[in-house]
């Protein structure tokens, strides 16, 4: 019985092997489809993240503008503030409020040259502002040509991608997956030979079986004509 019960451990261990084999060959089979895979869904990944760059930028580029909007405003306030102050003249009293005598002729210069100064300083902020908006507008243009060359070199990078996909799509079409093949245990060669040999031990064991049953019946039934014959001699 024990030797019986090592065929069946070996022949079950012959439909594991069978089926860990049928499945490393599937395995194998797919692995051009799952390189496949794996190439369709990284050109998928990639627009996805140029898609999001072009996303990032374009808010970017819209921040910007919005910026430079309120600056050129500003420029433009500042401007006509300039021509304001530097059209304005002075017109200053050349007599005393108070007892309408002609000042004197140095006073009514050092008023003159307050007014020239204040005047000046005044232009000269003016200009000072203007010249830093100017330079943060440039500063802005700037950045804009740099976001928008990003969003160039991610639409390029959509286009790139796209077109390999395409590619990969294609290549897909035509691989098919291949599945486990089925284990059959009655197509391999090794199961039907322990099989066999299950079966014939099993008969022989059956065989001893009934070989001893028989012999006891033999003994017994002797015995028991044996006995029969005695009583028949008292007779």
């Amino acid at each position: 019985q024990a030797k019986i019960n090592d065929l069946k451990a070996k022949r079950q261990q012959v439909i594991f092997d069978a089926k860990s084999e049928a499945r490393e060959y599937a395995n194998k089979a797919n692995e051009e489809l799952r390189d496949l895979r794996e190439e369709e869904g990284r050109a998928q990944y990639e627009i996805q993240g140029f898609q999001r760059d072009i996303e990032a930028a374009t808010r970017e580029i819209a921040r910007l503008e919005a910026r430079k909007k309120e600056l050129t405003k500003q420029a433009d306030e500042l401007r006509e503030e300039w021509y304001k102050v530097n059209a304005s003249a002075y017109n200053g009293e050349t007599t005393c409020s108070c007892c309408g005598q002609e000042l004197p002729e140095e006073m009514q210069a050092s008023a003159k040259a307050h007014f020239d100064k204040h005047k000046a300083d005044a232009l000269a902020k003016i200009t000072e502002r203007g010249k830093g908006i100017k330079e943060e507008v440039a500063r802005i243009d700037a950045s804009i040509v740099e976001v928008q060359g990003d969003i160039n070199h991610a639409n390029e990078g959509i286009t790139r991608q796209s077109t390999e996909l395409v590619k990969l799509k294609a290549r897909l079409a035509n691989v098919r997956e291949v599945k486990p093949e089925e284990v059959k245990p009655e197509d391999i060669k090794e199961y039907n030979d322990l099989t066999e040999q299950i079966a014939a031990l099993e008969a022989t064991l059956d065989d001893g079986i009934e070989s001893e049953d028989t012999t006891a019946y033999q003994e017994e039934k002797r015995k028991l004509t044996a006995k029969r014959d005695e009583i028949k001699d008292k007779l």
